[in-house]
């Protein structure tokens, strides 16, 4: 196992809205997207982080910002297996035709 920690940066952008955290899975069913199976693990309001214990392999982690629209709405970012412990940071970006979308990035 490693750690993972992810930050959600504070921002005025979508600063009320809650952004919910999934991590791949194959065993959990709680979503489907792009036909992985994931795991809900937290959720994230603006300016909040969460730390997780997450496989070695390769994982998918999911941020849904709209909880009624998750297919639509969401963004992924791949933790690579030779990543070890990692540090990512997700922030909205301003885009009301979008949804405001998340941008995930690895911390350095």
């Amino acid at each position: 196992m490693r750690k993972l920690k992810l930050k959600r940066k504070k921002s005025i952008v979508a600063s009320i809205m809650k952004s919910y955290i999934y991590i791949q899975d194959e065993q959990a069913n709680d979503l489907i997207l792009d036909e992985i199976s994931l795991k809900k693990v937290g959720v994230l309001k603006n300016g909040q982080s969460i730390e997780l214990d997450i496989p070695l392999q390769d994982r998918y982690i999911y941020v849904v910002y709209d909880k009624n629209f998750p297919k639509t709405y969401n963004t992924r970012f791949l933790v690579k297996e030779d990543y070890g412990n990692v540090e990512l940071i997700a922030q909205p970006k301003f885009n009301p035709f979008k949804g405001n979308p998340f941008v995930i990035w690895r911390s350095k």
